[in-house]
């Protein structure tokens, strides 16, 4: 949808840059000099515009792509340590991550419709969408984070009220 209205205003310009070019006279300047602007300069400029508008936009994209690459690499480790945590802890920090788990699910997939609104959306509402996009990461951050914490608690908590569930001491659950 961007790439058509970026098409729009383009064709619009050299719509009427072609006009300008049909012109045989020349328009003198304020000064009376000879120095006239010829349909092709007008071509000529709309075109440098749009390619200068389009280069902008897809280094924008680029930037995005590359902040939200090592949004996943963060997000994919700290999610592996959840894991890990969640593994060493008793029945209780357990049952706790499935939760997160489902939580944690729910701010991804968020994250990735808002990704893709991103990707889908014209140059008027790309901002917008930026703007939800990286408010659904930092979501997902902050919950990671508050989930690091409820795993903590839960493995902090006194054994007794967990020990008749943890395996013993040497023997992993795999």
């Amino acid at each position: 949808m961007a790439r058509w209205s970026v098409s729009a205003m383009l064709a619009l310009c050299l719509a009427a840059a072609g006009c300008c070019g049909k012109h045989t006279g020349t328009a003198p300047s304020e000064t009376g000099s000879a120095d006239a602007v010829t349909g092709q300069d007008v071509k000529r400029e709309v075109k440098d515009a749009a390619r200068t508008v389009g280069a902008y936009a897809d280094e924008e994209m680029e930037d995005l792509k590359e902040s939200f690459k090592r949004f996943r690499k963060r997000t994919k480790r700290d999610i592996k340590v959840l894991e890990r945590k969640a593994r060493k802890g008793g029945r209780k920090t357990k049952a706790e991550w499935a939760d997160i788990r489902a939580g944690i699910r729910k701010r991804k997939e968020a994250v990735a419709e808002k990704l893709e609104k991103v990707q889908e959306s014209t140059a008027d509402e790309r901002a917008k969408a930026r703007t939800e996009l990286r408010d659904a990461m930092t979501s997902l951050e902050q919950y990671l984070g508050d989930a690091a914490a409820r795993l903590k608690k839960d493995q902090d908590a006194p054994a007794d009220a967990d020990s008749s569930e943890q395996e013993p001491t040497g023997a992993g659950d795999g």
